[in-house]
């Protein structure tokens, strides 16, 4: 408890969090809405042309939702990346390049949707606006491949440098990261087809970015709380926080030669240090 309170809160990550299950929820109250009027409230034989119709308030915001929901997920990894790789902005330089690119696409995007809006006869900026929204996609997706791969080799790295020394094994860890970015990453792919095919599968896509990039980012902090029961022979330390408090720390550590390796999992952040004369490992999830 001592150690929780020392560190405080990580201001960063909580109000990443909050946005993340706020913009979630305020698509899903978007999406139910269309879904009522449509149904409920549209005449039979207008039904189809209201679904079909993206020219609306309620989709360019949904629009905008998922497109800040996915900046949020890509920067949270960057932000990881950065911490796992001992705070060095030149590692994680080629990611904010390509995050900075993907807010450039996304802003153009719901741009073009909002003119959308005033001329529905000029299919033409619906082209150019699936172009804008391919571009991002692919930003997003090539950000999320090398963050993800950077962070599970620099913990592998670690493992590997620790392995005859320690007690336990960080390959653990690396597999809940892994599972985590590789969800995101499924849905990002099947998500570039469907838009490149012109599938109608785009539709069904287009409800679930919000959930899925929460899903992605909250899925490290479930398994953080499972691995608490899940019989791990890593040895386990948990400081719960107090009312009002959005996260739990839980701290794995192992020993070598006298020197500590631990690797701390918090809902809060990631986070890797190398300490000198040992391996240490700090991990923040």
């Amino acid at each position: 408890m001592y150690r929780r309170r020392k560190r405080g809160v990580n201001i960063l990550l909580s109000t990443a969090s909050i946005l993340l299950f706020a913009l979630t929820t305020a698509d899903i109250i978007l999406q139910g809405n269309h879904i009522v009027i449509g149904l409920l409230y549209t005449p039979g034989d207008g039904k189809d042309l209201y679904f079909e119709n993206v020219g609306n308030w309620a989709q360019v915001t949904q629009s905008s939702i998922a497109l800040f929901t996915m900046l949020i997920g890509d920067g949270i990894m960057i932000y990881r990346v950065y911490m796992v790789w001992g705070k060095r902005w030149i590692v994680v330089a080629f990611n904010a390049f390509l995050w900075l690119g993907t807010i450039a696409c996304s802003v153009r995007s719901v741009q073009l949707q909002a003119a959308y809006m005033q001329d529905q006869a000029n299919l033409d900026i619906l082209i150019t606006e699936d172009h804008w929204t391919l571009a991002a996609i692919a930003f997003s997706l090539t950000s999320t491949t090398l963050a993800t791969g950077m962070i599970a080799f620099q913990i592998w790295r670690i493992d590997r440098t620790s392995s005859k020394s320690k007690t336990t094994s960080l390959l653990p860890v690396i597999r809940i990261v892994v599972e985590s970015g590789c969800l995101y990453l499924a849905f990002l792919c099947a998500y570039l087809v469907a838009l490149v095919l012109e599938s109608p599968a785009l539709l069904f896509l287009n409800q679930i970015v919000s959930p899925i990039t929460s899903i992605a980012f909250y899925s490290i902090i479930v398994r953080v709380g499972l691995s608490k029961y899940g019989g791990s022979s890593t040895t386990l330390r948990a400081s719960e926080s107090g009312p009002g408090s959005m996260a739990v720390h839980h701290e794995f550590s192992g020993h070598r030669s006298g020197n500590r390796l631990s690797v701390m999992k918090n809902g809060e952040m990631i986070g890797m240090k190398e300490m000198e004369n040992s391996s240490s490992l700090q991990l923040d999830v």
